[in-house]
């Protein structure tokens, strides 16, 4: 069998470490004030991502390492499109959008517009900071070191916030953290929608099977052992048993997919294996411990028995409903309405943030009185994509989609088994944005973007890695 010989050097320069720890508290933090949405929680990760970007820029410079300014073309294409739109407010709203618009004075139509300035300067800061936190990481470039370290801060913390929302989940429920009165009950550890919670989980629960994975790929490469890849796997089966508490039902099903998935994989990967006799107790060991996450992940089901039962009675009564004549789910009409909207202003959109003050103009026959008034206010369109293409037009939305759908080809196209695993959650998230809005919540974007970045960059050729590793020395 031939060996894979990998770099023994731990040693992590310091300027990457200082882009990595400021990285991580940016993600981690986001995750742990109320998941970002709280008012206050903004300014602080965009400070906080700027300085990390500034931080890249200035280690660069000291180190002489060439500026690679396609690397922050996406943030200077993005805040010009912004700033062009804050510059040319094209409708003033009347009661905030319900009672209509007044068109404004010398708009130009074919420049980037917005018809709320203050909405659009909210809803900008999770957008830029993600930015600034994927250009920054990718102008340091960090070596595997580095981004393992990068990972396991990651890794530990979404553990630690889970382990704290258990607790609270069993001792002070009607509690965000013990702290904030929750809005709906649909909270768990820090995120007020627990859909959110359940997008954040399928993150980390792919980061850890990554490290999974990444261990039995070395072991079957005879470089290391098999014991220090089930750690990451308990990891995963702690949080992943989260996500029935709340009452997801889209979050149970993705968990059940990447246990299904996950254990198929991990079985399939120790019985094709053909070990060698000192091999053989530790594959044995291996299929006794899947075994044993097994009746683990049934543990963890029985735990979360009485959110199915809820959950089943909830799909039987929209079943009812539909059968009755009304919608299976209000996401339907809302997303066919984000469409027609979209169709209103294709190039450049209606706004960033302003999809709450439109959607009423374009609104169906639901959510609304005898009177035909409205009722509820939508604040998104529960599918991502549509509402971006809404809101900043396809030229705002190929700005922030080309790259990271750029880094995922390259790191699918060019990762092993860690890697592949981390970017098959991100892209779980993508399709998963079709029928809600998880980008939507800061701490599932930081940490999207975080682990689409590093993840591109583990999976650099040598033969780049040398490249890159030759220009710092210059």
């Amino acid at each position: 069998m031939t060996q894979r010989t990998y770099p023994q050097n731990d040693h992590i320069p310091p300027s990457e470490r200082q882009v990595i720890i400021l990285a991580a508290v940016t993600v981690t933090g986001t995750a742990w004030v109320f998941g970002g949405r709280v008012d206050w929680a903004p300014p602080i990760f965009l400070s906080l991502s700027a300085m990390t970007a500034a931080l890249s820029l200035i280690s660069s410079l000291r180190e002489r390492r060439r500026l690679e300014a396609r690397v922050w073309l996406p943030v200077i294409v993005f805040t010009l499109l912004i700033g062009c739109s804050l510059a040319n407010p094209s409708l003033i709203p009347v009661d905030r959008g319900f009672g209509g618009w007044i068109e404004s004075k010398n708009w130009i139509p074919w420049l980037p517009a917005t018809i709320d300035r203050i909405s659009t300067l909210s809803a900008v800061m999770p957008w830029m900071s993600a930015l600034l936190l994927g250009a920054a990481l990718k102008q340091v470039s960090p070596g595997r070191q580095a981004i393992i370290l990068l990972w396991k801060i990651l890794l530990a913390s979404g553990v630690m916030l889970t382990l704290a929302g258990y607790y609270f989940h069993f001792t002070n429920p009607g509690k965000i953290m013990g702290i904030a009165q929750a809005p709906s009950g649909f909270h768990f550890a820090s995120f007020i929608y627990r859909n959110h919670w359940s997008a954040y989980t399928v993150l980390l629960v792919t980061l850890a099977l990554g490290f999974t994975f990444g261990g039995v790929q070395r072991w079957i490469e005879g470089n290391g052992r098999l014991d220090r890849a089930l750690p990451g796997a308990v990891l995963a089966l702690i949080i992943a048993a989260s996500v029935p508490l709340p009452g997801s039902r889209s979050g149970m099903v993705l968990m059940a997919l990447l246990a299904v998935s996950g254990s198929a994989y991990f079985a399939w990967r120790i019985c094709r294996f053909r070990p060698a006799p000192a091999q053989r107790r530790e594959r044995n060991l291996a299929l006794s411990a899947l075994l044993l996450m097994g009746l683990g992940m049934c543990v963890a089901a029985g735990i979360g028995a009485s959110s199915f039962a809820t959950a089943k009675a909830r799909t039987a009564e929209q079943w009812k409903r539909y059968q009755e004549g009304e919608h299976l789910d209000l996401r339907w009409p809302l997303i066919k309405d984000t469409f027609r909207m979209a169709r209103a202003r294709p190039v450049y959109g209606w706004g960033l943030g302003t999809f709450g003050q439109v959607i009423p103009t374009y609104q169906g026959d639901y959510l609304r009185n005898e009177k035909n008034e409205i009722t509820t206010r939508i604040f998104h369109a529960h599918c991502d994509w549509l509402e971006l293409w809404a809101e900043v037009g396809l030229v705002g939305g190929l700005v922030l989609i080309i790259p990271p759908a750029c880094l995922l080809w390259r790191g699918l196209r060019h990762g092993h088994s860690r890697v592949r695993w981390i970017l098959a959650g991100c892209i779980l998230i993508g399709c998963y944005a079709w029928v809600e809005f998880p980008f939507h919540n800061p701490a599932v974007l930081l940490l999207w973007t975080t682990l689409v970045v590093t993840a591109s960059q583990f999976a650099r050729p040598d033969k780049e890695r040398e490249g890159t590793s030759m220009t710092r020395l210059r």
